[in-house]
């Protein structure tokens, strides 16, 4: 069964991009424009994994990480943030917060990739 990846990205074309990217891959990439609509669907089935961006319409990314980990249904989902800021506060709040990564934009496929791979695996093992 392929895995399964929400992208909580407001730009269409990045969530797009992903999709063609990680779909002949294996993956399955399930999109959510903005923050409301990423918790409302990571909630009602909770994805492998979820690429959240922080610069979002309505609700921020740290905000919606928070309410990530606070509820019992997605708490456990390992979480990258991707985003083009790149001031090491905002890598060090994400991760105190809990995510399990932060990629800056613009990243290296490869480098995506095996975040994935890694994360994917470790989440199996539990």
């Amino acid at each position: 069964m392929e895995p399964t990846v929400l992208m909580i990205e407001d730009d269409a074309e990045s969530a797009g991009l992903m999709k063609l990217t990680l779909g002949p891959r294996g993956y399955r990439v399930l999109v959510a424009s903005d923050g409301l609509q990423g918790l409302e669907m990571a909630h009602a089935d909770p994805p492998d994994l979820i690429l959240l961006d922080l610069l979002l319409p309505g609700m921020d990314g740290l905000e919606i990480l928070s309410r990530l980990r606070t509820d019992p249904q997605t708490a456990d989902v390992p979480v990258v943030v991707i985003s083009s800021r790149d001031r090491p506060t905002d890598q060090h709040t994400a991760a105190e917060i809990g995510a399990d990564a932060y990629l800056i934009k613009p990243y290296g496929l490869a480098e995506l990739l095996a975040l994935l791979r890694s994360l994917l695996s470790e989440r199996s093992e539990l």
